[in-house]
């Protein structure tokens, strides 16, 4: 009764509880090296918060790159990138191409695409030196891509 409780005092309340991102990588549920927090604000006003996970080579065989991936995510400063990204993605909005088979064509969607494009910042935050010494990466995320 305690738990029901205490789940109406935060609905009642407004407060927000965070989800864990999961990520599972070759069939194992992995603990992510970092989470990056994408905070900005639209030109409407709109302040959005959300995140982008982030996890670092096989678990069954975690290399030395890796791990210096890893310990570099980790202690960035990533203070900004969540407006650069909202501003890389309404400035290069995403429209189909004859190749691209959308079921529905919306400016939400056009927007999620813009948004998932833009996320490649993060990438050019860490040294292509890292970059190049790791086998391999995975992510995800919590953002929806709201630009409007």
């Amino acid at each position: 009764m305690i738990p029901l409780g205490m789940a109406g005092v935060l609905a009642l309340t407004g407060a927000a509880v965070l989800v864990p991102l999961g990520l599972w990588v070759n069939d194992t549920k992995v603990e992510l090296d970092a989470e990056i927090p994408i905070i900005y604000t639209t030109d409407t006003g709109v302040d959005v918060s959300c995140r982008f996970g982030i996890y670092f080579g096989d678990p069954a065989n975690r290399t030395a790159a890796d791990e210096q991936l890893a310990d570099f995510v980790e202690s960035h400063d990533w203070t900004g990138i969540g407006q650069r990204i909202y501003e890389q993605a309404i400035a290069n909005p995403f429209v189909p191409g004859p190749d691209d088979d959308l079921q529905v064509d919306n400016q939400e969607v056009r927007d999620g695409f813009s948004f998932h494009r833009a996320l490649d910042l993060i990438w050019g935050e860490i040294p292509t030196e890292l970059q190049q010494a790791g086998q391999s990466s995975g992510g995800t995320s919590d953002c929806t891509g709201k630009l409007r």
